[in-house]
């Protein structure tokens, strides 16, 4: 299992090596930028910062403490479910979410041989359900996301055109009691 894990790590680990060079260069090139159709609003030190964070996280998946493993294969899940997300957020083909996706696996696996699969699952759960969702409305947290969209619930401002029953469904996700579907039947 230790030779499986190592060699998962170092595949992790490469591509976190390229990614740190590609966005420590983003502001001689521009390709992230190009890629993203400028359609996503980064400052222009994001991707430098974020190529650091990579880089850190490389060495890290080389430790030798598990804690600090398991916390590079968490990152891992996050980075990679959120360039598969922005993918997809960006109208890109569905099928250039896999690259990033097949990373989230590796994580998994990474994550499962260290620990148990229930770990492993508890680790990716939080990641990987909006990106599973389809297009649409994903209900967490309070926050309503719509893919070109990102407002509190509830927040209504510039809204004039929300209707009533919109404003009843927004209430209801507010007030967490769903405990009888009589109200919801009413709206």
């Amino acid at each position: 299992m230790d030779a499986l894990d190592s060699a998962l790590r170092v595949c992790q680990s490469v591509a976190f090596c390229l990614h740190c060079v590609i966005g420590l260069t983003e502001p001689f090139h521009h390709m992230l930028n190009t890629l993203t159709e400028d359609s996503l609003p980064y400052p222009s030190i994001f991707f430098p910062v974020a190529g650091l964070c990579l880089a850190t996280v490389a060495a890290a998946n080389f430790s030798d403490d598990d804690i600090v493993v398991l916390a590079a294969q968490a990152y891992i899940v996050a980075f990679h479910t959120g360039g598969a997300y922005t993918h997809i957020r960006i109208n890109h083909h569905p099928a250039t979410a896999v690259a990033p996706g097949f990373f989230v696996v590796l994580a998994f696996i990474v994550i499962a041989l260290r620990t148990n699969v229930l770990i492993a699952l508890v680790v990716m759960e939080p990641s990987t359900v909006p990106t599973c969702l389809p297009e649409g409305t994903f209900h967490g947290s309070h926050v309503l996301l719509n893919l070109g969209t990102v407002e509190r619930a509830g927040d209504t401002r510039g809204n004039e055109s929300e209707t009533t029953a919109d404003r009843k469904s927004r209430s209801f996700l507010l007030d967490g009691d769903h405990s009888g579907d009589a109200r919801e039947e009413s709206l």
